[in-house]
């Protein structure tokens, strides 16, 4: 959304006391253009994430039920233990 100019349709709520750090929108895209490193690390994290949402579909269009199921049980299991 950020680099898309486009409103983020997400939201959160925080269940314990949270520190959060707000960066400033110009601020930020001029510290991309300041710095290379940055930029690429910028661009690893979106690519991850890409591949990351891409796999979770094809999860969902070509898994039967029972296998979705066991993707999200073993999801659940190593995300909260």
């Amino acid at each position: 959304a950020l680099i898309s100019n486009e409103r983020y349709h997400s939201s959160a709520i925080a269940l314990e006391d949270t520190s959060l750090c707000i960066i400033d929108k110009q601020y930020f895209f001029s510290q991309l253009e300041q710095e290379p490193k940055l930029m690429l690390e910028v661009a690893r994290k979106m690519s991850a994430d890409l591949k990351k949402a891409e796999e979770h579909i094809v999860s969902l269009s070509q898994k039967n039920v029972r296998e979705r199921l066991a993707e999200a049980l073993l999801f659940l299991k190593a995300t909260y233990g």
